[in-house]
């Protein structure tokens, strides 16, 4: 091996030969070349040999003319079927053996040439199912904001040249059919989504902290459209480029279209059948179309076709200033949710002219133009006459588009009529024409498709509006014509004079989440309000955030749809089969129970349909076709607690609620008035305490707030004393109290604090005793998991729950003294070193009814069970690992825990780690608070969420010191798939340094 190989970093030139690099093939030039220019270095040429096969092995292969790799593919091809030209490249397909057509090119073409001159080629597409799918031609369309391109290729297609000239016909690249298929779609996208989110018109004076695992509020989020009340078919602005299926009202209006069409054209007997599908053809056998009857033409609405400008909506008759808001209409459009046209391009042409001064380059000047030409596409400002509802002229249906258009148009000849009077050159060309639509600067009434719907007040529950079909009902029976031609109008009747009068009338409200209606002097005072205030200022506080009172209070979202019922209890629903349930998008008389998200059983609340079917529909169609996932008692818990004992213990009673919650059932699809008396009581029972919050009794501001009193100020940070009585608050500190205790809301920050604040400003510790300061809680429910944990206020003391909160709170105050240490190895050795038997003949249990662990004295151990007992704590003190067999129903779960409580309460060997199957981890928490009941005891187990709150609230104390492992807990039981998840062994079974006991 030479030094430059050496010297060399590439590995491949080791291997390969040297050789001269040569500049020329002259001698003479390269003799001048190498006594004028430098020495060159010799380089190497890097290559391939391939290895030589002898003669033997040769003959193993097939030879070349053999093989089916090498086919001439003229011999397969039948002939040239048809072609195409793309770009400067023209293309033949030619029939591979009957089969696909290939695109090729240069061959067979005099024969097709010869067909092509003499007429007997067959039609021919390119794009067609006969076209191999790599030689198919594909359109491709791309939208941006700006301009559309089209481009026509293939799979085979190349870039055109000058050497263009033969094109691969390999078929290597070519996988399935069906995944080409999707290259030949393009994804078309509408218009930009004009759908905001609605913000809250709820001012949030008090601030509030966001508290783990707290219920989220859900005012801001978006409203879903219901069928559009603006529409009774579908506007150009919803209108997709994705084919549908057509609806029946479009079918039946194109029907009736080409049926009117055909009427007027003589079609030489030839009549035309429809089918199913919109489309007619001419057939052998025509169907001749029945003449139709003659029908009045309607006359347009009189309330409809007055159109003006937007400049006479501020001069209206209706602008008093004490009543202007009993008219007043909203600010948005009840489709998309956006401002006026005119208003959005007013902000348009002010942030142009701001930016006048900047240089813009050619993309902005066109987005700043796409951006008025849709703004102006929007239209003028439609008003309900009835109800404060507004749209775009675009956002409305086209049918009501046509109606408003038709009655200007009536308007506009009737005046037009008015002005030649008995002028000689009347002339209907110059009649005027119907108006293409509504321009930005223009408004004009309409009746929006909810009041044509009618509907009752949602206070008084009388009827506030009727519908369309029942004032069509009574304009029929009011009408008396004898002969009405197809010609003649339709004569003023009394749904007109209604529409007149209501014109003139001032509309209701209406919600803008529930879409019901109320009279505005039925609406409910505001808390801020009395009742003695006038309708003028009860609608300015709705009008502010168009929200009922009942959409306004609902801040959360929906966790479960519980039962229904009908509302009101009178009403009556549309008829429909038992089996089938009824269409969910309907506005049907009804309201749900529903539990929130992060919130308790306690907090259930009936909600109306509209509502629900507004912010939640899909849960609301998912409970109508397979009815509640709730279990619910059979009968109602006020008759379950009516049979409790006054003076029954808490064990008793936590068993009975354990046993009636047995006596469940799934919940029908019928209506249950009374639902939430059905919701087991054990759902509302306080099991174990979290965390705490206590009430202040003054409101407590930070240093940063009393900085900003002013210079030369100085505020003292208030004091209060924990023995003040509620007599002594001041009047809206009382207020927020009952709030909190009455409807769960959280109380502000300045009015709570946490036990170890209230212990460094008190200097006292807390306990038991202060029960009635506490204000919020982190509750884990009765027969409930973790993950329905929830925070709420506790109950009160008439409550029959309260005594479960009392043995709650002392678990609570019980856990905040539980220590574990942190031994050293001196100790453990000493520990461990045990004097065997030992326990035999000092410690043994010899009467049931001398063990002690703080059980109650009614439970004792049987005889048998006296035994398994010291044998377990006998192996125990020898290091002996054992286990306990013995039948089902003998009370093996008894006696592991009277185990753990002895060693426990006797030689302080805690803490134990028990493996329980899943099942079973209920009733060992159970059988732990029976029988030793001094032991802190934490179940560890369920899903992330509810292993995330054991983690953070029951494991570990927030501080602790060098000595201590920081658990709260003597005894954890977990379960065998919970030990075995790799997230949570390391942090919460290796990192504790001694478990004294292990069981499973």
């Amino acid at each position: 091996m030479d030094a430059a190989a050496e010297e060399s970093s590439d590995p491949a030139l080791l291997f390969t030969p040297k050789k001269s690099l040569e500049l020329s093939h002259d001698a003479e030039i390269s003799s001048q070349l190498s006594t004028t220019s430098p020495t060159v270095p010799p380089q190497r040429a890097f290559f391939i040999c391939p290895p030589h096969i002898d003669d033997e092995k040769k003959k193993l292969y097939k030879p070349a003319g053999a093989s089916s790799l090498k086919i001439d593919p003229e011999l397969l091809l039948d002939e040239v079927i048809g072609r195409y030209r793309e770009h400067n490249v023209t293309y033949y397909y030619a029939r591979y053996q009957g089969g696909l057509a290939h695109k090729k090119f240069k061959h067979l073409v005099d024969e097709y040439n010869r067909k092509d001159a003499a007429g007997q080629l067959e039609p021919f597409d390119p794009s067609a199912r006969y076209i191999h799918p790599l030689s198919r031609m594909k359109l491709t369309v791309s939208i941006n904001n700006r301009r559309g391109t089209t481009k026509i290729l293939s799979s085979r297609s190349i870039k055109p040249g000058p050497e263009s000239e033969i094109i691969s016909d390999s078929e290597e690249n070519y996988t399935n059919v069906d995944d080409l298929s999707g290259d030949d779609e393009s994804d078309f996208e509408g218009e930009d989504n004009l759908l905001l989110r609605r913000t809250s018109g709820r001012l949030s004076v008090k601030r509030k902290q966001a508290l783990p695992f707290s219920p989220k509020k859900t005012r801001s989020a978006r409203v879903f459209a219901i069928d559009s009340d603006l529409e009774t078919g579908t506007s150009e602005q919803n209108a997709t480029v994705i084919p549908t299926r057509r609806s029946a009202r479009d079918s039946r209006r194109i029907r009736k279209e080409l049926i009117d069409l055909d009427s007027d054209i003589d079609t030489d007997g030839a009549d035309l059948s429809y089918d199913d599908d919109d489309t007619y053809s001419s057939r052998q056998h025509y169907t001749k179309i029945k003449s139709k009857k003659p029908m009045r033409k309607r006359a347009s609405r009189p309330a409809y076709g007055n159109l003006r400008s937007v400049v006479d909506l501020d001069y209206d008759s209706h602008s008093d200033e004490e009543i202007a808001v009993l008219w007043k209409h909203r600010d948005i459009c009840e489709k998309c949710h956006q401002p006026p046209a005119h208003k959005l391009l007013q902000k348009l042409s002010k942030r142009a002219r701001r930016r006048s001064k900047k240089r813009k380059t050619e993309d902005e000047f066109e987005e700043s133009g796409d951006e008025e030409e849709r703004l102006i596409s929007l239209g003028g400002w439609v008003r309900c006459l009835k109800c404060p509802v507004v749209a775009h002229w675009k956002c409305l249906a086209s049918t009501q588009r046509d109606e408003i258009l038709k009655a200007a148009r009536d308007k506009d000849c009737i005046a037009w009529q008015r002005n030649q009077g008995d002028n000689e050159d009347f002339s209907s060309q110059h009649a005027p024409t119907k108006r293409s639509g509504l321009d930005p600067d223009q408004t004009t009434e309409f009746i929006c498709g909810a009041c044509m719907k009618g509907g009752s007040c949602m206070f008084c529950m009388e009827v506030a509006l009727e519908a369309e079909a029942v004032q069509k009902e009574k304009t029929d029976s009011a009408i008396q014509h004898d002969g009405p031609t197809e010609d003649s109008p339709q004569p003023s009747t009394s749904q007109d004079a209604t529409e007149l009068r209501w014109s003139a009338k001032r509309p209701l409200f209406r919600c803008l989440t529930c879409k019901r209606l109320a009279h505005y002097e039925h609406l409910p005072p505001p808390s801020h309000l009395s009742s003695g205030d006038s309708i003028a200022d009860i609608a300015q506080h709705y009008t502010q955030s168009w929200l009922c009172a009942d959409c306004a209070s609902y801040t959360f979202g929906v966790d479960k749809i519980i039962a229904w019922r009908p509302y009101p209890s009178t009403a009556v629903e549309p008829a429909h089969s038992r089996d089938e349930p009824p269409n969910y998008k309907s506005s049907l008389p009804r309201e749900y129970l529903v539990k929130w998200i992060d919130r308790s059983f306690r907090r259930v609340q009936w909600v109306p349909h509209m509502w629900l079917l507004s912010t939640h529909p899909a849960k609301l169609k998912n409970f109508l076709m397979g009815g509640s996932k709730v279990e619910l008692l059979a009968t109602s818990d006020v008759t379950q607690q009516e049979k409790e004992e006054p003076g029954s213990s808490e064990l008793d009673q936590k068993s009975r609620r354990s046993n009636a919650q047995k006596d469940t059932l799934l919940l029908p699809r019928d209506p249950l008035a009374d639902a939430e008396h059905r919701i087991p009581l054990a759902w509302k029972t306080i099991d174990r305490l979290l965390d705490v919050l206590l009430w202040r009794t003054q409101r407590h501001h930070s240093k940063r707030k009393q900085q900003k009193k002013g210079k030369g100020k100085q505020s003292s940070t208030s004091v209060d004393s924990a023995d003040d009585s509620e007599d002594e608050l001041d009047e809206d500190i009382r207020e927020e109290r009952e709030i909190a205790y009455d409807r769960g809301e959280q109380p502000s920050d300045d009015l709570l604090e946490t036990v170890s604040e209230w212990e460094t400003r008190t200097g006292r510790t807390f306990s038991e005793k202060n029960i009635g300061q506490v204000a919020w809680s982190f509750i884990k429910w009765e027969d409930l998991g973790y993950d329905e944990a929830s925070w709420d206020s506790p109950p009160r003391p008439s409550d029959p729950t309260y005594p479960a909160f009392e043995s709650a709170l002392r678990r609570y105050v019980y856990s905040r003294t539980v220590i574990v240490m942190r031994h050293p190895k001196s100790y453990c050795e000493k520990f461990d070193n045990r004097t065997k038997d030992q326990y035999r003949t000092r410690h043994a249990l010899k009467d049931a009814g001398a063990l002690d662990i703080g059980q109650d004295q009614r439970l004792q151990l049987m005889p048998f069970q006296v035994d398994g007992f010291n044998w377990l704590c006998n192996n125990w003190w020898n290091l002996q690992p054992c286990i306990l067999a013995d039948e089902m129903g003998l009370g093996k779960t008894v006696q592991v825990a009277t185990f753990l409580g002895y060693v426990t309460a006797k030689f302080k060997a805690f803490p134990a780690l028990v493996v329980v199957p899943n099942s079973t981890i209920t009733n060992w928490v159970r059988e732990f608070e029976r029988w030793a009941p001094n032991l802190r005891v934490v179940p560890f187990y369920g899903e992330a969420k509810a292993r995330e709150i054991i983690k953070k609230y029951e494991l570990y104390h927030g501080t602790k010191s060098n000595d201590e492992t920081g658990a709260k807990f003597h005894v954890l039981i977990s379960t065998y798939e919970t030990l075995l998840n790799q997230k949570d062994f390391t942090p919460v079974f290796k990192n504790q340094p001694r478990w004294e006991v292990s069981d499973s």
